[in-house]
């Protein structure tokens, strides 16, 4: 398994600010049914985000149930609709073997990784549901497993 952070290809809407305390959680609950069109699956997992005081984020993706994973992304979109790649929190060409049940990857996110975002609109993004969680595999390349970010 390879982690990869890659730089975003969208400016966010300007105007943006960072206000909000240091230690706020997200959460994503991943599923089949949040894919856009629904998948059918058995596979499952969580996101889970923190805002640190230095204004990065801290983040963990578990999955169950997956084979073939090749990607995860961050996105910014609504539920129901296809959204525009943020980053890229893991990579992995091949595809990964069967996962029951694990951390896929788990990591810090800065406002390099982001660049040329800036790092106060992810962290809007995160406080106010405008971003979700795909995971990517080989038998479902568009993603098999997604969930909306939500405060927590």
């Amino acid at each position: 398994m390879r982690r990869l952070l890659a730089p975003a290809a969208l400016l966010l809407a300007a105007g943006c600010s960072d206000t909000g305390p240091a230690g706020e959680r997200a959460l994503a609950i991943l599923s089949g049914q949040n894919e856009v069109p629904p998948v059918v699956t058995t596979a499952g997992g969580s996101a889970a985000f923190t805002i640190l005081s230095d204004g990065t984020v801290e983040f963990s993706l578990t999955v169950q149930n997956i084979t073939g994973v090749t990607a995860a992304r961050l996105y910014q979109g609504q539920p129901g609709a296809i959204g525009t790649i943020l980053l890229t929190l893991y990579a992995d060409a091949s595809g990964s073997p069967p996962i029951a049940s694990q951390t896929l990857v788990a990591g810090r996110i800065t406002p390099a990784d982001v660049a040329p975002v800036p790092m106060d609109s992810l962290l809007t993004l995160l406080r106010t549901a405008g971003a979700y969680v795909n995971v990517h595999t080989t038998g479902r390349p568009n993603g098999e497993i997604r969930g909306q970010i939500v405060p927590s």
